[in-house]
């Protein structure tokens, strides 16, 4: 079963090696994230190699998302790499770093104006939460107090999360530049930001991307309250979302997260914007083969809930078990993808933000119609697809748009989004359900179509015998033309006739179908059809005059001769070559 449900790396340490990603590429995972606040630039660059070696030995299309740090407050490097802070001390922050100040100031922070941001009172948060300081005042220029109300061991570089101060103006860090300059010189194919708060912080990477040739996708990381504020804004100007559920868990009860995690998802899904679901997925399994089965719990009802991917972090970067992660991940995907396909053909048991969203009577309309062309044009592909018992939807695509919302409605079909852009189709591979397939530029919407199933066909989607539902746009090749829907049953005509009968029979010419001529007097008992070239306004009287089922009047594309295999459609007078099996529903 090929996974529609898509899998995030993280590569690290553990996992750096070009044996350990082509193993977690054949368990699949297909997106591999780069966590850009830890590692240096020979580090990244050599996992960058070994991702596309991996992906050029294994003929897959891999894709590489770069995490920004974004805007993260963290401890600087402190003198002996750890310190343990006991509840009721008091402690001394400066901004800097122990390489430009004495070793007896305290504890150092990252960030400029730090000290000046903050306010008296305000929590410091350390460890997700396992270590906490309330500030008690500032002591001198960049140096404040604070008191710590929960102990414990901080590292270098630990991150802070502050409760309180004011809001900061949208701020593109320093590093953030240089990270991203070494990311898009490496060829990285997606960006994704840190601690967005509003689409403001989007727009300042937007632009520093548009100044390059090559489209590079930008996914927005939930992870602050103020982001959930500007849920709806956030997501009209990214091209995705992330919900990373450990630094939003500190800024919200975490009895709200399940439930935000459900929000997010459902509005992202209604835009066609692809959801990964990240943080603490396998946790477990950083020590263990196996995760617990809350783990596992969790990542299948991120699945029920309509997430696109699901992330794998320390898991994959530091833990002993990467490939083991993968694969069970992988697992549990195939379990629920199994209902899910059962359940949206019958239609039973489906909670309503999962039902059928092509049929207004059973969504409640989650996702709303609008007046597009490509909303329509989606919504019928899965619509007659499902109804037809279609194999696959075949989506020429130039900028990933149409493919993208035909995949917001979760429907147990394939989809092949063929695309020329090499970024778009990295960006493709990872929304729900969608397969993405190179193909040439052409001049005209029929190449485009022909070229698109010929790309699947090689690939290994689809093969003859299959009913596809086709989606593309007059003229070809220009993004949000999406005009046209196609049936098609893949196979080729040797013949059309007037048929007698109904029903779909395989053969062989000369074997259980006669090919004659002209009408026979008699025929042979031995065959149960007849194919026969003879014209005429009477040959359908004379032909159920004589009982006699097959194909008449027959006109013929390519020859038919004794020995070859062929199908009849009885009900439309086609002569398929090949013994096919009939389309479920045609």
């Amino acid at each position: 079963m090929k996974l529609k449900t898509k899998i995030v790396a993280t590569l690290g340490p553990a996992s750096s090696s070009l044996e350990t990603i082509s193993q977690l590429v054949e368990a699949g995972a297909k997106i591999f994230r780069l966590n850009f606040s830890h590692g240096d630039y020979p580090f990244h660059s050599s996992l960058i190699q070994n991702v596309r070696l991996a992906g050029e030995k294994l003929g897959v299309d891999v894709c590489i998302l770069q995490d920004l740090q974004g805007l993260k407050i963290r401890l600087g490097k402190l003198k002996e790499g750890r310190v343990f802070l006991n509840a009721g001390d008091s402690v001394t922050l400066f901004e800097g770093d122990y390489s430009e100040a004495p070793a007896d100031m305290g504890l150092p922070v990252m960030m400029p104006n730090f000290v000046e941001w903050v306010e008296p009172g305000d929590l410091l948060i350390l460890r997700d939460g396992q270590v906490k300081l309330e500030v008690a005042g500032k002591a001198a220029k960049r140096k404040m107090t604070a008191r710590v109300v929960w102990g414990g061991e901080v590292v270098s570089h630990t991150g802070i999360k502050v409760m309180g101060g004011r809001e900061l103006p949208p701020i593109f860090p320093e590093k953030d530049r240089r990270d991203l300059e070494f990311g898009l010189a490496h060829g990285i194919d997606i960006v994704a930001l840190s601690f967005v708060r509003s689409p403001a912080d989007l727009l300042l990477v937007r632009s520093y991307l548009e100044k390059h040739a090559t489209p590079r996708f930008l996914i927005a990381k939930i992870e602050k309250k103020e982001a959930l504020e500007n849920l709806q804004e956030i997501l009209k100007e990214a091209d995705g979302v992330m919900i990373a559920r450990g630094d939003l868990g500190l800024e919200i009860p975490l009895s709200r997260l399940p439930l935000v995690q459900k929000q997010v998802i459902q509005e992202a899904r209604m835009l066609g914007k692809p959801v990964i679901t990240a943080t603490q997925m396998m946790e477990s399994m950083i020590y263990n083969p196996q995760p617990t089965r809350a783990e596992a719990a969790d990542a299948a009802n991120a699945i029920l809930d309509g997430t696109d991917a699901l992330m794998l972090s320390a898991e994959t970067a530091v833990g002993k078990y990467p490939v083991e992660a993968v694969k069970v991940l992988a697992s549990v995907a195939e379990e629920v993808e199994k209902l899910l396909e059962e359940e949206w053909k019958t239609g039973a048991g489906f909670p309503p933000y999962q039902r059928n969203p092509a049929s207004r009577d059973t969504l409640a309309h989650r996702i709303p119609f609008t007046d597009s062309v490509t909303d329509a044009i989606s919504r019928s592909a899965v619509d007659i697809g499902m109804q037809l018992g279609a194999k696959a939807i075949v989506a020429p695509t130039s900028s990933g748009y149409t493919a993208r919302m035909i995949s917001r409605f979760r429907a147990p079909l394939l989809i092949g989004a063929c695309s020329p852009h090499l970024a778009v189709r990295r960006f493709l591979s990872l929304c729900w359900g969608v397969s993405p397939f190179p193909i040439p530029d052409t001049e005209s919407t029929d190449e485009t179509i022909s070229s698109s199933i010929l790309s699947l066909q090689k690939g290994g989607l689809i093969s003859e015998g299959d009913l596809l539902v086709i989606t593309a746009g007059v003229p070809s090749g220009i993004a949000g033309t999406t005009n046209l829907l196609k049936v098609h049953f893949l196979a080729d005509i040797l013949a059309r006739g007037i048929s007698v009968g109904s029903g779909w029979i395989s053969g062989t010419i000369g074997q259980e179908f006669a090919l004659l001529n002209s009408l026979p007097s008699q025929l042979d008992s031995r065959f149960t059809c007849v194919l026969v070239r003879e014209k005429g306004s009477d040959i359908l009287k004379r032909a159920k005059a004589m009982n006699l089922m097959g194909i008449f009047a027959l006109r013929e594309f390519q020859p038919l001769n004794p020995g070859v295999e062929v199908t009849l459609n009885l009900d439309t007078g086609l002569v398929y070559r090949g013994k096919l099996p009939r389309p479920t529903r045609l």
